[in-house]
């Protein structure tokens, strides 16, 4: 990330380098990431953590929606960005890099199903809220994407044990493994692009960042901790919670361009999420092994 910044800094990443940098992880990278984690042969143990991480990331959206709603009143100017702020997490871009550094491709297995729902909640209630739209067929048009076909394609292979041949799988792998360094490239290079000493003065982007590091994994990490007594292992938990505790996703600075919200209040939120949560996952994850995690 360092590198990015420094790399931004001296323009040899610009902001259309980065865009690019983006379109290539979000386009080819992640998808193949997530893909090539799924070779991996069939068993019943790897089948149950998958459903298990799925039925767990629907409990963690459904205790923070209302909880980003009771914590944000609509009375505030910006409280669209700021909902979903404190909801979406950068569970790809930061949380691929981060499982895969601490669970190998079988952790990516069961991160995918967070991610799943995730891009679930963005295109329906995400988008809904921030533009305003209730067209349910345009709703569903817009989560077909490549990481979401990735996981369709992927747990199809996984299930019905299609295995590609190697000199297929390695040249995807290779790519994939790219995903890491772009990834913090991305991040640092657009911490570099935005106003830090003007995003750290307001104080509404600190409540925020409390909010979405702090406040809401802490609030689920509390209950979904109790998964473990149902025989729910304590590494499919951990995923999670690394998903949730990660910075503000990107694509709400996207979403406030597009609708013409206040992006640069967004991009700010982003940043300082971004820098402290270097501090704040290892704190969340050391309140898990307090936990018995």
């Amino acid at each position: 990330m360092a590198v990015g910044f420094i790399c931004g800094k001296v323009k040899l990443i610009t902001p259309e380098v980065n865009r690019g940098l983006s379109n290539l992880a979000l386009m080819l990278v992640n998808p193949l990431t997530t893909f090539t984690s799924y070779q991996t042969a069939y068993s019943n143990e790897i089948a149950l953590n998958l459903l298990f991480a799925f039925v767990l990331a629907i409990i963690a959206f459904a205790l923070q929606i209302p909880l980003s709603m009771l914590i944000i009143k609509k009375s505030r100017k910006e409280y669209r960005i700021e909902r979903l702020s404190i909801l979406l997490s950068n569970c790809s871009y930061i949380g691929i890099p981060l499982v895969q550094s601490m669970y190998g491709n079988e952790g990516i297995i069961y991160l995918t199903a967070f991610v799943t729902v995730f891009h679930l909640v963005t295109w329906t209630y995400g988008l809904s809220l921030m533009s305003g739209e209730t067209d349910v067929k345009k709703m569903l048009r817009n989560m077909i994407s490549p990481a979401l076909i990735a996981v369709v394609l992927g747990a199809f292979c996984f299930f019905i044990g299609i295995r590609l041949p190697e000199i297929v799988v390695t040249p995807m792998k290779r790519i994939a493994d790219m995903n890491t360094p772009v990834a913090m490239l991305i991040a640092g290079s657009t911490l570099s692009q935005t106003n830090i000493r003007k995003a750290l003065t307001r104080v509404s982007t600190f409540v925020i960042c409390a909010l979405k590091l702090l406040v809401l994994p802490i609030c689920v990490l509390l209950v979904v901790s109790n998964a473990q007594k149902f025989g729910v292992p304590s590494n499919i938990i951990n995923i999670v919670v690394i998903a949730l505790s990660c910075p503000t996703a990107t694509i709400i600075t996207m979403f406030s361009h597009r609708f013409k919200k206040n992006s640069v209040y967004a991009s700010e939120i982003f940043t300082v999420c971004t820098l402290f949560s270097v501090i704040t996952i290892p704190f969340v994850l050391y309140l898990g092994t307090l936990l018995g995690l």
